[in-house]
């Protein structure tokens, strides 16, 4: 026997514009309205108190320039840490390739064709 995951339903009020974007996103990736919806309230409600703040509009116009900053550094760690969970060998990637992501190799060009020491 499946266990049983709780789940409550909405019903929620959209602007025209917010439902076409929707609808236009779904044709292209084959998701219904509900799993978009479901998916962005499931992420909305993992993000800290300040990501959820920005993400309403509930900071004055004089913290907005700092937050900004603030919540796309906390989305590019949260990017990253997706990145490496879905895509493990960039990890043993990094590692070959340095803290650049450039594969270091000695005599080439632009070092007048010697070798590193």
């Amino acid at each position: 026997m499946m266990p049983v995951v709780s789940r409550i339903v909405l019903k929620i009020n959209v602007t025209p514009a917010a439902k076409q974007a929707v609808e236009k996103w779904k044709g292209l990736h084959g998701m219904s309205e509900f799993a978009v919806a479901s998916r962005v309230y499931e992420w909305f409600g993992e993000q800290d108190d300040e990501v959820q703040r920005a993400i309403l509009g509930l900071f004055g116009p004089r913290l907005k320039p700092d937050v900004a900053k603030d919540v796309l550094d906390k989305l590019a760690g949260w990017v990253e840490s997706l990145k490496h969970q879905a895509f493990p060998q960039l990890d043993t990637a990094a590692a070959r390739d340095g803290p650049s992501g450039k594969i270091h190799r000695r005599g080439t060009a632009g070092s007048g064709g010697k070798a590193a020491p």
